[in-house]
């Protein structure tokens, strides 16, 4: 016979579990109009006896049975909604009001224990995708300031937001971004997010430009500053060029005018001291009329003379 003491410590050791919670609860989350399948694994077959229970608030209601390898729904509100196999329970068209506690209980044979599993359904409304607000605080030197706020449904509940940025999460709804040059081909990325499901919504860097016009010009600079860079150079060299033609020309306007003075100038100058002396235009010179005259005569008189001495001189030696 035990002495009442021991009893009493293993009581205070090891004390029963509250009724009803001996099982805990598995929990399971679906969307509206979706699909949840509980997992038992306890088996079946030509023996085996299942239960299945719905308790909530109110009241504590059979939902449907396993007898003789044939399974049955018992309950009018799950008609054609569920189905029974060794490993699991399966509720088609889900709603909200289906929300509860579900207990399944086997039994492989009348005379073994009784296998139990508890689990507590939440069915959520189906995510939006969630909307992203943009608003400008500022620009400066080094880029323009944004804050990004990821706005979740008012209609749904325990919704979680985060942020990812090039790999990088945050798990905040709202944040600020700096947008610059070294930032345009980021991609900004919002997740909502609750225990049924989530939903993605992104934001660009380029439609972040487009939130002001001063932002949009300067994006513009920042996106195509090679070919600005390149506009510029070109025209420089342009100018340049231009500048230089347009010297060249002066330079060559200015010596055929100084040419031009420079023959006036000889022309008038030979006109002054007479007839005797050449003027010279270009590389010709040009002589008076009078003195060619008097050379050919002194030419023909010179000729004369020699023809005259010639024949003296075989006169006498013919002698």
């Amino acid at each position: 016979m035990s002495q009442p003491w021991i009893t009493l410590l293993a009581l205070v050791l090891f004390p029963r579990p509250p009724l009803g919670s001996e099982v805990p609860d598995i929990q399971v989350n679906g969307l509206v109009n979706g699909t949840v399948r509980f997992l038992h694994h306890f088996g079946t077959n030509s023996t085996t006896q299942c239960t299945v229970w719905r308790t909530t608030k109110e009241e504590k209601v059979e939902v449907a049975e396993y007898r003789s390898n044939r399974f049955t729904t018992t309950n009018q509100l799950y008609q054609n909604r569920t189905s029974f196999s060794k490993s699991e329970l399966t509720i088609n068209n889900l709603s909200k009001e289906d929300s509860g506690q579900y207990t399944i209980s086997c039994w492989p044979s009348p005379n073994s224990a009784t296998k139990k599993k508890n689990y507590m359904l939440t069915v959520h409304e189906p995510l939006p995708p969630p909307t992203i607000n943009k608003t400008l605080r500022g620009c400066n030197a080094t880029g323009c300031s944004f804050t990004l706020q990821c706005l979740t449904p008012n209609t749904s509940s325990n919704v979680s937001c985060r942020w990812e940025i090039l790999h990088h999460s945050f798990n905040e709804c709202t944040i600020q971004v700096l947008l610059a040059f070294s930032s345009l081909g980021t991609e900004y990325v919002c997740f909502i997010s609750n225990p049924a499901g989530k939903q993605v919504a992104s934001v660009t860097a380029w439609q972040l430009c487009s939130v002001s016009g001063k932002i949009m010009m300067q994006c513009f600079i920042w996106g195509h500053w090679l070919l600005i860079v390149l506009g510029l150079i070109v025209t420089v060299l342009l100018a340049i060029a231009l500048v230089k033609h347009t010297l060249y020309k002066t330079r060559c306007t200015k010596k055929r005018k100084d040419s031009k003075d420079e023959s006036k100038i000889l022309l008038n100058k030979n006109k002054k001291d007479g007839p005797k002396q050449a003027r010279q235009v270009g590389n010709i010179s040009v002589e008076p009329k009078a003195g060619l005259m008097k050379q050919m005569k002194q030419r023909i008189s010179s000729k004369k003379k020699k023809r005259q001495m010639r024949d003296t001189e075989r006169t006498q030696t013919g002698q």
